[in-house]
Parts: structure tokens; sequence; C-alpha cells
């Protein structure tokens, strides 16, 4: 609310010292409604919390003075009611504009706050920052236009449009306000774009140097906006570009070596696959940075799903499941894909975390099962170690979390409770595994 209360009074603010016709009465009573909130905000600021190295200070002592050596005394200027010293100086206007307008200026700073405001956002995971910078560039842009237009149509109204004025040429002198404002910002904006069409001009001295004073800016402001947008919008699609690069260079390399059509477009698809469900990130890689803890925290809400149904976590204490999770690796499977083979010695367990999987052996037509989300399979194989009697195929994409024979072995060797709770784990198959069982499946 304040951030939007501070680009009002700073739009407000500078349209009535500019097209005010003097009436200072209840149509401009609401800039001192924002007052009130503005008023409000500097107490509530004393007790807002602040990060500092990637901390959360709240207390009372640290947050009021970091306030009051930073945003305070800018809070203070832009906030006073400096209109009330009329009361001292006297009701006069000072370039024909009335002294209780410009003594309102001051509240123009208030956008300050907002730019304060969108920093803090800058940090927030549910916005995205580029957009948040775009944004940012063009509300600033934007009041720097208001800012200007104003200034420029204050050249020709100072002292009652005297003679030889822009605003005479232009025949606006005496028109609603709104007309003389979108006339303002017609010129305004053609001058700092470097447009200019010539059709409104400068005829004062004044006028001449405000002009030359808004090309000089509007000059450098245009090609700030311009560089400024076009490295946000490239760095929007950063990651995307990379990792199209990635799949170009990979593609391209497939066909220098002549693969065939169809593994090609294989390929294709398992990057497009990639990208729509984890934006090309490579999940064990990603979290390399972050602690043990934090990792296991990411991987146990990523793993809900398996936590819940698997009766190998379901039976495991805190440490030993953290230990099973830091251990799993996230792996990607496109349809068609052989996940473990017939007659192959076990190497690795899996947990099917999203898709769908099945079960086949080389002598039987008709597949033995389904695995879908939350079941797993290798256990036997990796633990009696014996050779695999049948294969699991991927019937579309599939995402599986992989625990290696030499993790689960360690584990094993650092946990011995393990054995138990693979034995209760063993006790609570679910029908479909114990069917497998029976029929001689080893996985």
């Amino acid at each position: 609310m304040i951030a939007v209360l501070a680009i009002v009074s700073c739009i407000v603010v500078t349209w009535q010292v500019a097209f005010s016709d003097g009436d200072l009465s209840l149509a401009w009573s609401a800039i001192y409604i924002i007052d009130v909130f503005f008023v409000i905000d500097i107490g509530l600021n004393f007790f807002t919390s602040y990060r500092e190295g990637g901390v959360e200070v709240v207390a009372t002592e640290k947050t009021s003075g970091r306030y009051a050596r930073t945003m305070l005394p800018i809070d203070v200027v832009a906030n006073l009611p400096w209109e009330l010293l009329v009361f001292v100086l006297g009701e006069h206007a000072i370039m024909g504009v009335s002294l209780v307008l410009w003594l309102r200026l001051p509240r123009v700073l208030r956008i300050v706050r907002f730019f304060r405001i969108v920093d803090r956002w800058d940090a927030l995971p549910i916005i995205n920052p580029g957009m948040l910078r775009i944004v940012n560039v063009g509300i600033g842009v934007a009041l720097a236009t208001h800012i200007v237009a104003c200034a420029w149509f204050l050249t020709a109204a100072v002292d009652a449009f005297p003679p030889g004025n822009w605003a005479e040429t232009a025949g606006i002198v005496g028109a609603q306000p709104v007309d003389q404002y979108v006339r303002s910002l017609y010129w305004t904006i053609t001058t700092m774009t470097t447009v200019g069409f010539g059709d409104i001009t400068p005829a004062r001295t004044v006028e001449y140097v405000v002009a030359m004073v808004v090309m000089l800016m509007g000059a450098s402001l245009y090609a700030f906006v311009i560089g400024s947008i076009a490295s946000l919008l490239s760095g929007l699609n950063a990651e995307r570009t990379r990792y199209r690069d990635r799949m170009l260079s990979v593609t391209h390399y497939l066909q220098q070596q002549g693969v065939s059509p169809d593994l090609h477009q294989r390929v294709r698809r398992f990057y497009e696959y990639l990208w729509g469900k984890h934006r090309g990130v490579a999940e064990n890689e990603l979290f390399q940075d972050l602690p043990r803890s934090l990792q296991i925290d990411i991987k146990t809400q990523v793993a809900a799903n398996i936590l819940r149904h698997v009766p190998l976590f379901e039976f495991c204490t805190p440490a030993l499941r953290d230990e099973l999770l830091a251990a799993l690796q996230l792996e990607t499977f496109d349809p068609g894909s052989v996940i473990v083979r017939e007659g192959e010695t076990g190497r690795h367990i899996y947990f099917v975390v999203d898709g769908t999987l099945q079960v086949i052996r080389s002598d039987r037509d008709e597949p033995y099962a389904e695995l879908r989300a939350g079941e797993y399979f290798g256990y036997l194989s990796v633990v009696l170690k014996e050779r695999r009697t049948a294969s699991v195929v991927a019937t579309g994409y599939c995402d599986l979390l992989r625990l290696s024979q030499g993790d689960y072995q360690a584990i094993m060797d650092a946990y011995p409770e393990f054995r138990e709770v693979l034995s209760k784990a063993a006790a609570n198959k679910t029908e479909k595994m114990a069917e497998l069982v029976i029929e001689g499946v080893v996985l």
C-alpha cells in the first residue's frame, strides 16, 4: 500500500504545482489522507525487521537504530507538513503558483520509499526478479516523464502565461488541465525519445534552457532504458538459452555421427521433457553448495510421497532416514528406457517418484506388474546379491531416486538397526511385490 501511495503522492503533488488553478479545498484534501498513512509507516518502520548476512534481525534496538540511520531523515523531510509555514510567511504566490503548493513538493521524496520496498521484494521467492526490475525501470521512467511534463508546462504557466510562451503558440492557454497535461506529456515523450516532431517548440529563453536540459537527459535516459530492458529481457531467457544451446550441441553431434532419426528424436524429446519438468536443472548438482542438513530438508519435501508410502522409510529412525535421503540421486528416464535388465547383477535400489514402469521377462509376453509413484524395486537383487530375473522398463517419462549398492552397504555398516528395518519392510511388502516374489521375480 505504501508503495502505491508513494507513486500517487509523486504524481499528485507535481500535478498540483503545474496544473492547479489555485483551488486548495476539498479537491486536494486526499493528499492529507495519504499523509496519515505515511506517518503510521514511520512508526512501524522502527519495529520492522531486516535481513543482514542472511539473518533476520528483529531486535527493536537494532531495527530502530538502522531505520534512524538510513531512511528516517528522508521520511521526515518527505512527510513534515511544510505548508504550515504559510502561517508564518503569509499566503502568497511564487511565479504564479501558490506557496502552499511549492511547500508540498518535498513529498516527492516519498518515491525513495517505493524503490526501497521494491528492493525488498527482489528477495521474495514468489516474485520473478527479472520482471520486477523491468517494472521498476518502467515506473521510474514513467515518473521522470511525468515530472518533466509538469516542469515543461510550468515554464509557460509562470506569471500567468506571459506573451510568446509555447502554450500560447500551441493554443492551450485556458484549456482544460487534462488537455494541457496531455500536450505537455506529448512534447516530453517526443523530446526525450529524440523524435522531436517540431510541432511544439520553445519560444522564450527559459523554455530553451529547459528544452536543452530535457534533450540531454532524454538522450542518456533513452539509452539507459533501452540497454536495461534489453539486458533484463535477455536475463529472463538466459537459462533457457543456455539449455537450448546444450541441446543443440548434443543433437548436432548426433547428426554428425549418423545416429538414426528415431534415436535423434528421442534425445530431443528427452531434453524437452527435462525443460518442462525441471527447467533443465541438474538437481544432483544444483544443491551442492548447500549444507547437508539443508539438502536433506529439500529431499524430504521432494520425496514426501515416497516417505509416506514406502515401508523402508516408515520404520526408519530420523537419523537413518536422513542418511538414506542424503545418498539418494535423482534420475530421469524416457519412454522405453530399461532401468534394470534381466540377467544383470543388482547395483542399485530405485524409488519411483513420478511415472509408470512395467516389470517384464523375456519368457513372458505380458508384463508381470506396473510400478507407480511411491513404490520401489531392486532391493532383493542388491541384498541377496543375485542376478535379476526380470527387467523394468519405463512406459513414459519417469523420475526415480537411486540408491547405490555402496551407499546401501555404508548405511548398513553405520546403522546396524537398518537390518531390522529391512526385515520389517520385507514383512510389510505390498501385495504386488509379494506376488512378484512368489513368481520368482528378483529385481
